[in-house]
């Protein structure tokens, strides 16, 4: 498999991993702010609330298995330009920065999250997309190949 493969299905693979422990984190009540829930929510242009219906619980994985992959593909091209010496710390300094841009600018502005969320639910999230991008870094950096994207 060439890289952009590679990453489009390792942004997959940490999708479904860190989605889980999203969604378990939210059905125990630990965090609100959940990642399927938001990307079910960019349709309604709200963070879902429980209870939601297995469609938008479907429709939230699907939106943000997608992004995901995408984001895994924007991962490799990042590899093929900077390297990929130190690739876990790259990979989670990308997700932090996805972290930035969505949570921190677009969800906002957009009115996707809750009024005032919980500061230590955002550091949560924050956690999930570092540990994405470090988790779709290594799974690039172990599996692919070393042809470049062009």
């Amino acid at each position: 498999m060439d890289r952009a493969t590679v990453g489009f299905v390792a942004g997959l693979a940490g999708d479904v991993i860190i989605g889980v422990i999203a969604m378990a984190m939210n059905i125990l009540g630990l965090c609100k702010i959940c990642l399927i829930a938001l990307g079910g929510g960019v349709f309604q242009q709200q963070l879902l609330q429980e209870p939601v219906g297995l469609g938008w619980i479907l429709l939230g994985w699907v939106s943000h298995l997608i992004i995901s992959a995408s984001l895994g593909v924007g991962i490799a091209v990042m590899f093929t330009y900077l390297g990929e010496k130190r690739a876990v710390l790259k990979g989670a300094f990308f997700g932090s920065v996805v972290w930035y841009l969505l949570i921190g600018i677009f969800a906002p502005l957009a009115g996707y999250l809750p009024e005032s969320p919980k500061w230590i639910e955002l550091f949560i999230v924050f956690g999930y997309h570092i540990a994405f991008g470090g988790l779709v870094a290594y799974l690039i950096v172990r599996y692919g190949n070393t042809e470049k994207i062009t």
